[in-house]
């Protein structure tokens, strides 16, 4: 037994890089196998960078109707990368490329971390993947879940040059603060949190039992030069959200919050009631490993004659000390306000990324790793599988969207109706616009949060309805205004039972006429039958 256990601690020490890359790459099928991601607002960010990309291209229509937003807006860095790969590739392929960008990236950004703060190779860094996939990135909150690339690269950066951080190393920070804070804003203040709790802690120096303030307050200096620019950039986005904030609209969560951490709640996304079970599970197999580490550190402080503090408390423990700070804002923060929402779920997420961080720093007996690393990719793998279950029919949905939108010329001014049912397809329409430079006049990828906003406001498209002969938006150079010639609705056979939104369907009936739909009904195209100007 005991050669065993070497031959499989030999192993994990040796291939433990390629087992985590292997597993990486692994984790790319569903995307590989799926045209497209579905979720509730990718349809927002493929349509957005579409948009932005042509804007940045010097289309004179997209400048008519948007303005970018300025640069210290902290929400913008994933719609950048996500225009620029659309600039050069088609949107499916696009998207592909930006999943597995960040899918790669955010595991391969927490193993630098671990690999910051030990030196010894762990299969307990497999941990992180079931995390790649949260309720939030499932709902298509690419920045924020983007942003944590950055917190996971930041703060590894910062621990490898703790002691020795020249001109050039506070540079490279400073660029990943601001690349943090341009993602995210809410991510790049738990990093300068985070940062400054590894300044308090570092700052102790466990072999000596004291506490060095010359290195306190030179290293707090430091993260202030580093940080200054990025502050300043989130001092204007500050003033935007409390100027566009109302009084007393701070909501509280009517979730059962010890429920959702139990459950693991920001862990599901398509279907709950498979997803929950495994999510559930997931939960309790942490809080074993957690126990199972203390078990062998009271073991260990037992057979081993050492003192407490050097046998059962450890360095690594401030990450489990940080973990439960969080995990109390995560029960005493409100849910959301005006300007920003799922604020519990964002907690408990980093609550969860800071356990299985602290977890990774622990040194347990490699056959323990084994057993770990089995299961965690068995879970990763159920999950994945649930996903997909939901994915592909989203899949279809997607795919004859977009084929519809082959129909409309370039250049269009098009509107899109939604009549879904399903909550997670609220916004499809806007993959109506993700390939072709289409101007949409209901489109809400707009938001004085985000890239860009509407230059003039939203659209009146009623204005002049009847002299135009067809749905209105700004007006062009030639002072006329503009007119949508092609109206898309998606879930047309829902358009087709009910009778909501009544003025849009009379102005639908009097100037358009349909054109195109799909074999199943699930999208319809009508085009102007008036001449394009009045």
């Amino acid at each position: 037994m005991p050669q065993t256990m070497q031959r499989i601690n030999q192993f994990l020490i040796r291939y433990e890089s390629v087992i985590f890359w292997l597993v990486a790459l692994a984790s790319l099928y569903p995307v590989l196998i799926l045209t497209y991601t579905a979720s509730l607002d990718a349809p927002k960010h493929f349509s957005a960078s579409n948009i932005l990309g042509h804007w940045w291209l010097g289309d004179e229509k997209f400048k008519i109707y948007f303005a970018l937003r300025p640069i210290y807006t902290g929400n913008v860095a994933g719609i950048y990368l996500l225009a620029l790969f659309n600039l050069f590739l088609p949107a499916w392929l696009a998207g592909k490329l930006f999943v597995a960008t960040y899918l790669l990236s955010f595991a391969g950004s927490f193993r630098y971390l671990v690999r910051s703060f030990s030196s010894k190779a762990s299969a307990l860094v497999l941990l992180i993947f079931p995390f790649t996939h949260t309720s939030l990135w499932m709902m298509g909150y690419y920045n924020f879940s983007l942003a944590f690339v950055w917190l996971f690269l930041g703060l590894g950066y910062w621990r490898r040059h703790f002691f020795h951080m020249g001109k050039r190393a506070l540079l490279v920070l400073t660029m990943m603060l601001i690349f943090t804070y341009l993602t995210h804003i809410f991510v790049f203040y738990i990093l300068l949190f985070v940062l400054f709790w590894q300044i308090v802690s570092g700052s102790y120096i466990q072999d000596e039992r004291r506490f060095h303030w010359c290195l306190f307050w030179k290293n707090s200096g430091r993260l202030l030069l580093a940080s200054a620019p990025a502050l300043l950039l989130s001092g204007f986005y500050v003033a935007g959200i409390l100027a566009f904030q109302q009084s007393e609209s701070l909501r509280s969560s009517g979730a059962d919050k010890l429920a959702d951490l139990v459950q693991f709640r920001m862990m599901t996304g398509y279907d709950l009631k498979a997803e929950i079970p495994v999510t559930r599970l997931l939960f309790t197999f942490l809080a074993i490993l957690s126990t199972l580490v203390f078990g062998l550190r009271i073991k260990g402080y037992f057979t081993k004659n050492q003192a407490v503090s050097a046998a059962f408390f450890r360095q690594q423990d401030v990450w489990l000390i940080l973990t439960f700070f969080f995990l109390l804002l995560y029960f005493v923060m409100p849910d959301g306000a005006d300007a920003a929402g799922s604020v519990g779920m964002r907690m408990l997420i980093v609550v969860a990324l800071f356990w299985v961080f602290w977890l990774a720093l622990e040194t347990i007996p490699s056959w323990i790793q084994f057993a770990v690393a089995v299961c965690v990719i068995a879970i990763t793998i159920q999950l994945r599988m649930i996903h997909l279950r939901y994915l592909k029919p989203l899949d279809r949905a997607i795919t004859e969207i977009a084929a519809a939108e082959a129909v409309i010329p370039v250049g269009s001014t098009v509107v899109t109706m939604n009549f879904s049912k399903n909550w997670l397809m609220h916004y499809f329409q806007h993959y109506v616009g993700m390939e072709k430079p289409l101007i949409d006049l209901r489109g809400n990828s707009c938001s004085p949060f985000m890239a860009f906003d509407w230059r003039n406001g939203r659209p009146e498209l009623f204005a002049d309805t009847a002299v135009y002969k067809g749905f209105t938006g700004y007006a062009l150079s030639n002072g006329h205004l503009d007119v949508a010639s092609h109206v898309v609705i998606i879930d047309y056979r829902s358009f087709l039972k009910e009778e909501t939104q009544t003025e849009l369907r009379r102005a639908l009936g009097q100037y358009y006429h349909l054109i195109e739909t799909t074999q199943s009904q699930s999208v319809a195209v009508f085009q102007r039958t008036e001449p394009s100007t009045p």
